[in-house]
Formats: C-alpha cells, structure tokens, sequence
C-alpha cells in the first residue's frame, strides 16, 4: 500500500477501532489478567503489527480512496482536528472536507470495517522491574516508538518519552475491536487540547488477545506545536 501522510492514517485507526480511540470499551473487563501477568521479565521477541486489507483489489481501491482523502483534509487540516474532537471515540460523520462524495465515503467505510491487523516483522523488547512495582519496557531490535516506557503500578501512570499517561480504565473485549480482533486489557491516556495547533494526545494500552491469548501493546501519539507535528502509532505482539 502507498505511503500516505500519518494523519490520514490516524483517522482510519479511529474509524477501523471505533471505540476508546481505538481500543475497546471502558468497563469492568473480568477477563483481565493481572497486568503483572503481561509483563515477562527479560528480552521478549514480539511481532510488529501493520493495517491492510487481504484482497489487492480491495487494497487499491482503499488506497486511491485514501489519496483522495489525504488532498481534501491536507487542504482542511485546522478543520480536521476540531472535527475530530466534536466526535471524538465515534465514527466520523461524512464531510465534503474529505475530498470525497458522500458514496466514495460510504465505500472507505466499508473497505475500512475489513482492515486487519497482521504480523509485518519481528522485534525484540526488554522487559526489567526497576523496583517493587515499576517495569520499563525498552526496545532492542526492530521498534521505532515503544521505548523507554515505565509502567508504575503504585501510581497507575504509564510514563513515555512524551509525557506521562493517567489510567483510563480497563478495556473489554468488544466486536467494534474490528482491526485488532477482541481483546481485555488496560488503558492510559494523556490528552491536553489546547487548539488545533497546539495539543497533546498519548494513548498506550496493554491487554490480552481472546482467540490466541498473545498479548497486545498498543502505543499511539499524536503531537502538534505550531507547524511541529508527531503523529505516530505502533502496534505488537507477544506470547507469554
């Protein structure tokens, strides 16, 4: 699949994860390991995850459908991140400001409902208990973003090379979970939206895979300061 700007990629993520910005209901998940329990300690090979469709049919025309989209909000960026607040953690209603008619749009849709995650490459992480109740997670070989976070279960925060993440709650298996499949897990979110030019949104979840009881890692940021802008999202694997 083409490059396209990461920004348009966020916005299928939100369209394609539906709810918790991606992940999963906020509930009382009784499913959910102990936290501890997703955290071997030592180097863990895991499996880097990506998005696409299994067709190449299907592929290409999310892919045009998205070079599409990628014009009409390049040309709206201000508008898209207000927009996105308006609904945030729900389907975005259709805007001419997609580029797209309102028949292209319904088509996105439906090639986005049947985006999967699959395994892209492998990764090594290290895992290490810094004391009593912190594990940091490094990376070794093949991440680019998950590095250099500690989870600190006595305060519940998850800090990373952005800022520091506040619990959101545990996330509970859920249909909607349409890219990743469904999963249990936990959830810590950083938001500061100051204005479109201006915010700070940092998601990271950990959590278990129903059907093959891997565990998921789910790291996304989204930066901007003036014209400076990270938006970032990595996604893996592991078996216990």
């Amino acid at each position: 699949m083409k490059k396209i700007l990461m920004f348009v990629l966020i916005l299928i993520l939100m369209i394609a994860f539906t709810s918790c910005k991606g992940a999963g209901d906020i509930e009382g998940a009784s499913d959910t390991i102990p936290l501890e329990e997703m955290l071997p300690i030592g180097t863990v090979n895991v499996d880097l995850m990506a998005m696409g469709l299994q067709n190449a049919e299907d592929s290409d025309r999310l892919t045009e459908l998205m070079d599409k989209l990628q014009i009409g909000i390049a040309a709206n960026p201000d508008w898209l991140s207000d927009y996105v607040q308006e609904y945030e953690g729900k389907p975005l209603p259709y805007h001419p400001n997609f580029g797209l008619s309102q028949e292209e749009y319904e088509e996105y849709l439906s090639l986005s409902d049947h985006i999967k995650m699959y395994k892209s490459a492998d990764g090594i992480i290290a895992i290490e208990k810094t004391d009593e109740e912190q594990y940091k997670i490094s990376q070794v070989e093949g991440l680019r973003l998950i590095d250099n976070i500690t989870i600190d279960l006595a305060k519940n925060t998850v800090s990373t090379n952005f800022g520091t993440c506040k619990y959101n709650g545990e996330v509970k298996a859920s249909d909607q979970q349409i890219a990743t499949g469904r999963w249990n897990g936990y959830s810590w979110i950083l938001e500061d939206m100051a204005d479109s030019s201006n915010y700070q949104s940092i998601q990271f979840n950990l959590g278990q895979m129903e059907d093959t009881k891997k565990i998921i890692m789910y790291y996304q940021v989204r930066l901007a300061n003036g014209e400076n802008r990270i938006d970032d999202l990595e996604v893996i694997q592991y078996s216990l």
